[in-house]
Formats: C-alpha cells, sequence, structure tokens
C-alpha cells in the first residue's frame, strides 16, 4: 500500500513540470539557421513579410519591450532553413548611427539610419548605396554575413529590399521573406513543478499520512 501510494505522489509530482527546449543563443552572424531550432528556443515571431513589401517598422519598435533582444533574418520561401540571422538587444539594435557608419553588438556590426537598417560581419565596413552593397555587393561574390533593408529616408518605415546574405537584388521579391524575432522570457529550469503540481504533491503527500495513521491503529 505505502510503495503505490509513493508511486502515485511521484506520478503527481511530474503534472505540470516544465521541460524547457534548450535556448537558442549565438554571437555574430549565422547562416543556415534551423527556424524550427529557434522557435522552439525561445524565440517569437513579431514581424514577417515579402522584401519586396513595405511595412511600418515604428510599430514593430513601440511593441518590443525595453531590454528585449532582437533577431533580425531572411527565409527563402518553402525553406525550413534561415539564411542568416543576428540579433542584439533592442536599444542596440534601433540605435541610430550616421551614414556608412555601424557598432558593435553580440559580434556583429549593426547599423540604422535614413539610408538603410541591418548588419554585416564584426569589423566588416559598410557601403550604403543606400542598403549596404560593401562586401562585393554588386559583384559576382556577395559576402554572406550582410543583411540589409532600405529604409528611403524614413527610419519608421522599411521599404522594398535589399539583401539577404549573398543573395541581392531583392527589393521587389515574393519569393524572400524579411523577419524580426524577440526572444521570450527564459523558461523555468525543467523538472521543477510548477504551482499546480505542487498542489497535487500536497495532496499526495495527505493521503500518505492517513494510510499510515489507518495501519497504525
Amino acid at each position: 500500500m505505502k510503495k503505490t501510494l509513493i508511486a502515485a505522489v511521484l506520478s503527481l509530482a511530474t503534472l505540470g513540470v516544465a521541460h524547457a527546449g534548450p535556448a537558442y543563443t549565438a554571437v555574430g552572424v549565422q547562416n543556415d539557421v534551423s527556424y524550427n531550432a529557434v522557435l522552439n528556443g525561445g524565440w517569437s515571431v513579431v514581424y514577417r513579410g515579402d522584401y519586396g513589401t513595405g511595412f511600418n517598422l515604428g510599430d514593430v519598435i513601440s511593441g518590443i519591450a525595453a531590454g528585449k533582444n532582437v533577431m533580425f533574418a531572411a527565409l527563402q520561401d518553402g525553406s525550413a532553413t534561415f539564411k542568416l540571422l543576428s540579433y542584439a538587444a533592442k536599444e542596440q539594435v534601433f540605435s541610430l548611427t550616421g551614414h556608412n557608419q555601424t557598432h558593435a553588438a553580440n559580434g556583429a556590426e549593426w547599423y540604422y539610419n535614413g539610408s538603410s537598417i541591418g548588419f554585416a560581419g564584426l569589423g566588416d565596413l559598410i557601403s550604403q548605396d543606400s542598403a549596404d552593397t560593401g562586401g562585393d555587393g554588386f559583384g559576382a561574390n556577395p559576402e554572406n554575413d550582410r543583411l540589409s533593408w532600405h529604409v528611403n529616408g524614413d527610419p519608421n518605415f522599411v521599404a522594398g529590399g535589399w539583401r539577404a546574405g549573398n543573395v541581392t537584388w531583392l527589393n521587389s521579391s515574393t519569393e524572400w521573406d524579411r523577419l524580426i524575432l524577440v526572444q521570450d522570457a527564459v523558461a523555468a529550469p525543467a523538472d521543477v513543478p510548477e504551482p499546480a503540481s505542487l498542489g497535487l504533491l500536497g495532496l499526495g503527500l495527505a493521503g500518505l499520512a492517513a494510510a499510515r495513521r489507518r495501519k497504525v491503529r
């Protein structure tokens, strides 16, 4: 009887336990990352749209809490793998910079001004014409660690294009998507009972104690 009750209590204790998947973390620009690994790793999409479609960036920014990590990413339609991505704190990603100027954050070079917004590899120089055409952007071998979206004079509104790593001239593309993701709150450690589970555990222990009292009598 005692063994049966103990087994039942242990079974109750496992109900409602939070089993967090491995968090997705990285430093610098990353290529060819699983879409599911990122979303299952604690990130949520707050914007997704075609490279050829503009959107109100100001609305996106205002909906992101201070201190959150913000990720920029690009994905080809039908693919389960991000072409490239990088992230940093909201205040770093959306920090205004001068023309052709960047600042380093979480292992990448970030920029945001009236020409374009995006990132490049750590230590890379950008060439805003008006998006970043650096790293042989107009040539035959574009670098694969640069993401750049046109702004066209208004930092609160992202216009079409322009590049997703070594894929350029995406100004009118409906085959490539731009994504902005935000890192969710850190999940509770695995195997720690949630409050509801603790209540059930208490009931189970009470039942065990009552059974033992009956046996003593």
